[in-house]
């Protein structure tokens, strides 16, 4: 017999892996670009291109895409850039997926290292970092009713539950046109650029997500007077709406930025002069929203007139037991060249990464670090551009009361601002300010009725056991508990012995009377 079910939508882990994986390989200059004397700074980013799941692994193909600041040979353009990719192809050992389940992966350039071989060729070694997930869409079936015309005692039990209205992930654009300022020279060519996505905010619409923050931006360009290079560093506000059908209905969201890409162009203006400068944005953006709701479901049930076999499936429930958001400091010097002193600090490009996290009392503790590039002038004309490094750790407890060793965290973490200010001509002083944003799910498996079978009563045992008895009530008893073992109801415990709530304690005795339904 099947009993009436209502379904709770999730969107269940099923598994999860990190891994980390090493790209190396030499790559020669193009012919058109000049001679490398020394490097300046390197960024690279990770493009994945296809991601393939087998039994207990996940296969992933991409490419390293770098970019590559450089001073030049005597006599070429002083300062140069070169932009290159590496393919790669890695196996991601993960436990508990097969064939054609749904994974997403994850994937960053940790530590990216250039060495010159020669004025011509440079040789490329990066660890890349992968975080893959398995999530299936599911159902979890919840009794709610018994079928009208059974005469069953029935307990019912109350939950507060999370239902997921919508899961999916989306690419946002965003776009801005700037002009360089007065005091700027016109360009002729773009050398470099570098975009970060700082205080990112995000906003339920009755038109979908809004996301908003700010675009900060450095480039260097190529000057039209005597091939002198010059640079430009702002910061803009961008924002953009990505529709969603369910964002009036729900109640909780969580919206993670899974990925920047930036495309930088320098553009003629309406008086033909290079001046114009365009940003487009692309956020790959993972969107989910939820309702709560109170659930009232059938935990458990027998028959006074036969015997029920009851089939029952382990099942998960979630609840929001807390959405929490942070902010920590990070401040510190860096060192800059210690052989040729600065004149200004050009830019500051950031990113944070998420070391570890651990449960502890009533919170969650977060490690991290934040990892600083200063781009600089020097006084050297020879070599006018410097970059300095470096890594500042931070650790955070972000409150979570009611929190446990089941709960799910769910921690997500982004650059809100950074200042860099010179502190003399080899130091630059650093101060920046990281979000953290956290969801926690607690999370309860419960044994669900699947279906009940009704079987003829045991006549015999039921003759030969007492119609009434006294009884000292023990450690984990309970009125259900007491009233199922003994063939009888609550509500006639209650009445027997005058009790106005169904609390009972140790040793409280208690008369039974067994009952025994008219033919």
């Amino acid at each position: 017999m099947e009993l009436e079910k209502n379904f709770i939508h999730k969107n269940e882990l099923i598994a999860s892996a990190y891994a980390q994986a090493t790209v190396e390989d030499d790559y020669n200059l193009p012919d058109y670009k000049p001679d490398l004397m020394k490097m300046i700074d390197a960024v690279g980013e990770v493009e994945l291109e296809e991601t393939k799941v087998g039994s207990q692994s996940v296969f992933v193909q991409g490419k390293l895409k770098f970019s590559v600041l450089y001073r030049g040979e005597s006599g070429e353009k002083r300062i140069s850039s070169l932009q290159g990719e590496i393919p790669f192809r890695e196996k991601i050992n993960m436990d508990g997926v097969e064939e054609l389940d749904p994974v997403t992966v994850r994937a960053e350039a940790a530590d990216l290292g250039i060495s010159v071989i020669n004025s011509r060729k440079i040789s490329l070694r990066c660890v890349l970092e992968f975080q893959a997930e398995c999530r299936v869409m599911s159902d979890t079936a919840v009794p709610v009713a018994v079928p009208d015309g059974t005469d069953y005692e029935v307990k019912m039990s109350d939950r507060q539950v999370l239902q997921l209205l919508e899961n999916r992930r989306d690419v946002l654009r965003m776009r801005q046109e700037l002009s360089l300022p007065k005091e700027k020279p016109n360009g002729s060519e773009l050398i470099w650029s570098v975009v970060d996505f700082e205080g990112a905010n995000f906003r339920l619409t009755s038109d979908g997500v809004e996301i908003a923050g700010t675009a900060r931006l450095c480039l260097l360009y190529q000057g039209m007077e005597d091939a002198a290079f010059a640079w430009y560093e702002t910061s803009t506000a961008v924002s953009g709406i990505l529709p969603c059908r369910m964002c009036a209905q729900a109640e909780h969201y969580q919206v993670k930025i899974c990925g920047v890409r930036p495309l930088v162009e320098l553009r003629e203006d309406s008086d033909g002069e290079m001046r114009l400068i365009s940003v487009d944005l692309s956020l790959e953006v993972e969107i989910s929203l939820w309702n709560e709701e109170e659930i009232s479901f059938v935990e458990d049930l027998y028959s006074l007139t036969g015997e029920l076999e009851v089939e029952r499936k382990p099942e998960t429930l979630e609840q929001m037991l807390i959405k929490n958001s942070g902010k920590t400091k990070v401040s510190g010097e860096m060192t800059l060249d210690e052989l040729e002193e600065a004149m200004y600090l050009c830019s500051g490009h950031s990113r944070v990464r998420i070391r570890r996290k651990e449960i502890v009392e009533k919170g969650v503790e977060v490690e991290g670090d934040l990892t600083v590039d200063a781009l600089y002038l020097t006084g050297d004309e020879d070599l006018p551009l410097g970059c300095a490094r470096r890594t500042f750790p931070f650790t955070q407890i972000l409150e979570a009361e009611g929190i446990d060793e089941n709960s799910l965290v769910d921690l997500e973490a982004g650059v809100e601002q950074l200042q860099l200010t010179l502190s003399d001509g080899h130091h630059a002083a650093v101060r920046g300010e990281i979000q953290l944003n956290m969801m926690v799910f607690s999370r309860e498996e419960l044994p669900m009725i699947q279906r009940v079978e009704e079987r003829e009563p045991d006549e015999q045992a039921l003759q030969e056991s007492p119609g009434m008895v006294g009884y000292i009530v023990q450690k984990g008893d309970s009125l259900w508990k007491i009233a199922k073992e003994n063939h009888t109801t609550v509500d006639n415990l209650r009445e027997i012995n005058s009790l106005e709530e169904d609390a009972i304690f140790p040793g409280q005795k208690l008369l039974i009377v067994k009952s025994v339904p008219l033919p």
